[in-house]
């Protein structure tokens, strides 16, 4: 591709694209002789230790003592009964504009 000028990444040829196409080179002859592996004598394994801290053990966990819940916790902990109480408020008070609103005529 770079003999015919285009990119040597190009790999499109077009209709009546004419082409240079050169000879190839003449082959050299090479040897084909392998040479011979030298036996190896097999060497034993030397140990290395590694350098790992040795593992401790962990000490057991202790017993912490627990505070008793305060009244306000009591009191706001439990979001069900929070949620609940703020329903029902709720609804005494639309209750209650209902019926001075509509119910009860001043006179």
């Amino acid at each position: 591709m770079v003999l015919n000028g285009n990119s040597p990444e190009a790999d499109e040829v077009y209709i009546n694209q004419i082409l240079l196409i050169r000879r190839a080179n003449t082959p050299t002859p090479t040897s084909n002789a392998t040479p011979t592996p030298i036996p190896t004598t097999p060497q034993p394994t030397v140990f290395v230790p590694s350098r790992t801290a040795i593992p401790t053990k962990t000490p057991l966990p202790t017993p912490t003592p627990t505070q008793p819940p305060s009244t306000t916790q009591l009191i706001f902990g439990d979001s069900k009964k929070i949620g609940l109480t703020m329903a029902g408020v709720s609804g005494i008070g639309l209750l209650l504009v209902i019926y001075f609103g509509f119910v009860k005529k001043p006179r």
